[in-house]
C-alpha cells in the first residue's frame, strides 16, 4: 500500500509473531505458501540484519555472518502467522502438506535427526490453523431452517468466533488475502439466498459468491487490517455490483485497484480480473488505479500494460467511481522491482 509499509516489513520478529494473516477460501493453500514465505524471508533478513538478535535467537549460521531461520522457528511462524479455511476438506488436507512441504524446504535428513534425538515432532499440528468450514455460513442458519444431518454436513457451517476465538477476541486478522470462488448466486439453494441476504449487505440474486467473501473478510479483519483479493472484475461494471460498491465506500477505504481488462492473469480461464487492495478504515474517497485496455489480439506481458497504460486516481462517491487521470510512475517501478530475481 502505498502511504504505508506492506506487512510485515520493518517489524522484528517479535512484532512480526503477532501479526494474523489468512485466506478464507485457500483451496490448496497456494496464497497462504506465498505469505509464509514472504513472512520467513522478512524474519530471516531481520535476523542478518541484527546479527547479535540471530545468534540469541538460535539462528543457523550457515557461512560467518550469514544466517538462516532453524526448523523450530520456521515451524513456530507457521504455527503464528498462517491461517485457512475451505470448504472441501481435501483441499483443507494439500494446503497443511503444501505448507508442510514450504517448511520442510532446505532442510536436511541431519535436521531431522536432531529434531529426533531432542523428542521434538518435525512437523507441527496445523489443525488449529488450517480449518474445514464453509467460511461465509455460522451456525445461525438454522435460525432460518432447520438443518436435516445430512445437509449440515454439505453446509458445513462455520464460526471464526469459535474456531479462531484468540484472533477475534483480540480484533481480528491482520490480513486476508486470496482468490475466492466464482459462480452466480442465482444456483444456489433458495434457502441459502435467504440466509445470505439476511446476513450480507452486498447480496443481489443476479450477483457473484466472490462479492459476499470480500464483505466477510471486512468484517474478520482488526481495525487498519487489509485486504487484498483478485477476483473477476465484473463488481466494477454491473448492477450487482453497485451494492458492493457502495459497501466498500461506507464500511473501509479502498486503496489501490488493478483493473487487468482483457489480461489473462490465469491461463485457461476466460474470465477478466482485477485485484483490489482494501483498509479497514473511514474510506478518504481516492483509490490508486490502474485500468488496462480489453485487447484480445495481442499476447502482451503485465510489464507491457503497465508501460502502455496508465495509472489513474478513482474519486470514490458511493456507487459512483470516477477516474482521473494519472500517470504509471511508481506502480509501474514497484512491479517491475518485484518481478526481479
Amino acid at each position: 500500500i502505498s502511504d504505508q509499509k506492506k506487512l510485515p516489513e520493518g517489524l522484528a520478529p517479535k512484532e512480526i509473531s503477532k501479526l494474523r494473516f489468512a485466506d478464507i477460501a485457500c483451496g490448496s493453500g497456494s496464497f497462504l505458501i506465498a505469505v509464509y514465505d514472504t513472512v520467513l524471508h522478512h524474519v530471516e533478513k531481520w535476523y542478518n540484519d541484527n546479527p547479535a538478535e540471530a545468534k540469541k535467537a538460535k539462528c543457523s549460521e550457515i557461512e560467518k555472518g550469514i544466517f538462516v531461520l532453524s526448523l523450530k522457528q520456521k515451524q513456530q511462524i507457521l504455527l503464528d502467522n498462517i491461517f485457512g479455511v475451505d470448504i472441501d476438506r481435501q483441499a483443507v488436507e494439500v494446503a497443511q502438506l503444501s505448507l508442510f512441504l514450504k517448511l520442510l524446504e532446505s532442510e536436511s535428513g541431519a535436521t531431522a535427526e536432531q529434531l529426533s534425538f531432542e523428542r521434538t515432532k518435525i512437523l507441527p499440528d496445523l489443525s488449529k490453523n488450517i480449518q474445514c468450514g464453509n467460511s461465509l455460513v455460522e451456525y445461525d442458519i438454522s435460525d432460518l431452517f432447520p438443518l436435516t444431518t445430512e445437509e449440515e454436513m454439505k453446509i458445513k457451517p462455520f464460526s471464526f468466533n469459535q474456531a479462531f476465538r484468540p484472533i477475534m477476541d483480540a480484533g481480528g486478522f491482520d490480513a486476508i488475502v486470496g482468490n475466492p470462488p466464482y459462480f452466480s448466486l442465482s444456483t444456489i439453494d433458495v434457502n441459502l439466498q435467504k440466509y445470505f441476504q439476511n446476513k450480507y449487505a452486498t447480496f443481489d440474486k443476479t450477483g457473484d459468491i466472490y462479492c459476499l467473501f470480500f464483505e466477510k473478510n471486512i468484517r474478520l479483519l482488526r481495525t487498519g487490517g487489509i485486504e487484498c483479493y483478485i477476483t473477476s472484475n465484473q463488481w466494477l461494471q454491473t448492477n450487482y455490483g453497485r451494492k458492493l460498491r457502495n459497501f466498500f465506500v461506507e464500511n473501509c477505504n479502498p486503496k489501490k485497484l488493478i483493473n487487468f481488462g482483457g489480461f489473462k492473469v490465469f491461463q485457461g480461464a476466460t474470465v477478466d480480473t482485477s485485484i483490489l487492495v482494501l483498509k479497514k478504515e473511514p474510506c478518504d474517497n481516492h483509490l490508486e488505479a490502474c485500468h488496462f485496455k480489453n485487447d484480445y489480439s495481442k499476447e502482451q506481458t503485465i510489464e507491457d500494460y503497465f508501460e502502455n497504460h496508465s495509472k489513474v486516481l478513482t474519486e470514490l462517491r458511493g456507487d459512483k467511481w470516477e477516474i482521473i487521470d494519472g500517470d504509471v510512475g511508481s506502480l509501474k517501478r514497484k512491479l517491475r522491482d518485484a518481478s526481479k530475481p
